[in-house]
């Protein structure tokens, strides 16, 4: 591949869409939803986990793309840019929040007491999550315990600003030996830990980072070439990549050889497919399923503790439990985002951005998480 291809103008980019890139983010979020409530086999997704990664990849290629353009002309300027981010994330992660610290309080008042210390904690955790602040009271436990699945957003975030601050000194001649580098560090710190970098600890901080770095930024440089990428490959059906994508999460094989493999070559051949991918009648759904891919992520956690309550006052098995809560977070999604997510991202455009109905596409052109 050559430095030849450049990212997209603002004008190309709002004309371009990539409904199978969607699909797999929507199948993605529903992948690690079903891991972390542990789904009964055949559901059970075994490395779930590693759709972070395809998200990692998947923000770097989208960010690009929607930003990437405007960011290095100057039209868009580094404060914008956070605002448009905080937009985007916040609203859902903010309900998830609230969601969660209203039952954990609910549990403190009902065992300790109104007036203990775990009520009070757990409106402290309450304060520096919904400003989305690392629990600072962790001693090296969770980074945000009431909505763990945070975490990724924090690094993802980390990111971004690393990208945003100079994204025209982003060349692939610095791209590479960054993304080995991070993969080599992320392999490193699996053989010693025996298992792939998690993130949702404040000791994991490293091994997060590097992950983090490895796949955001093959996002990256797979965007800069991305025309080259359609040209070269062929065009497959999208539910293809769905497949492959479904086989790869569910196969249970736990290593990290595998998760290697899956994040630094599956993962982005299945995104370098899904750039050229066949257009579908099913495109509707597959952008649906992109749409619903960030509330079905960042609300599994108030998901997982009322499944947990259900299962501590009822003594319903989870394994009954978490597959209707699974189904209802899936029906619930598009209602919350188009009357709870939407218009909170409306009002807040209009409140801290300049020219909102232009920024307002690029938040829609967005993969989160």
């Amino acid at each position: 591949m050559t430095d030849r291809v450049t990212a997209a103008s603002p004008e190309r980019a709002a004309r371009e869409d990539f409904p199978a890139l969607d699909a797999l983010r929507g199948i993605a979020a529903m992948a690690v939803l079903a891991y972390h409530l542990a789904m009964p086999a055949p559901f059970r997704f075994a490395n779930g986990y590693l759709a972070v990664d395809l998200f990692f990849l998947l923000s770097g290629f989208v960010i690009a793309h929607a930003y990437g353009a405007r960011l290095t002309t100057g039209d868009m300027g580094f404060v914008t840019f956070l605002k448009v981010r905080f937009i985007r994330l916040w609203p859902l992660y903010a309900i998830a929040t609230v969601a969660s610290s209203a039952v954990s309080l609910a549990a403190a008042v009902v065992h300790d007491g109104a007036a203990s210390s775990a009520t009070g904690l757990v409106l402290i955790r309450f304060a520096e999550g919904l400003f989305f602040l690392p629990d600072l009271f962790s001693n090296g436990a969770q980074l945000y315990p009431f909505v763990t699945v945070a975490w990724s957003l924090f690094y993802e975030i980390v990111a971004n600003l690393l990208y945003a601050a100079r994204p025209a000194w982003w060349r692939p001649a610095r791209l590479w030996p960054l993304i080995v580098a991070s993969f080599a560090g992320a392999f490193a710190y699996a053989l010693i830990t025996g298992s792939w970098p998690a993130g949702w600890l404040a000791s994991e901080a490293l091994g997060a980072i590097v992950r983090t770095l490895a796949s955001f930024f093959t996002g990256v440089l797979m965007h800069r070439f991305r025309g080259e990428i359609v040209r070269r490959l062929p065009r497959v059906h999208p539910w293809i990549l769905l497949l492959v994508l479904i086989a790869a999460l569910g196969a249970p094989i736990e290593h990290p050889v595998y998760s290697l493999a899956f994040c630094a070559l599956v993962s982005p051949l299945l995104v370098a497919f899904g750039i050229g991918a066949q257009r579908s009648r099913h495109d509707d759904i597959h952008r649906w399923l992109g749409l619903m891919s960030y509330p079905i992520y960042i609300l599994q956690n108030p998901a997982g503790m009322v499944g947990a309550s259900i299962t501590h006052f009822t003594a319903i098995a989870p394994r009954i439990i978490n597959p209707i809560l699974m189904g209802a977070l899936i029906v619930a999604s598009p209602l919350i985002v188009r009357w709870v997510d939407v218009p909170i991202r409306q009002w807040l455009s209009r409140k801290l951005l300049a020219r909102p109905r232009r920024e307002a596409t690029a938040l829609n052109e967005e993969a989160a998480p």
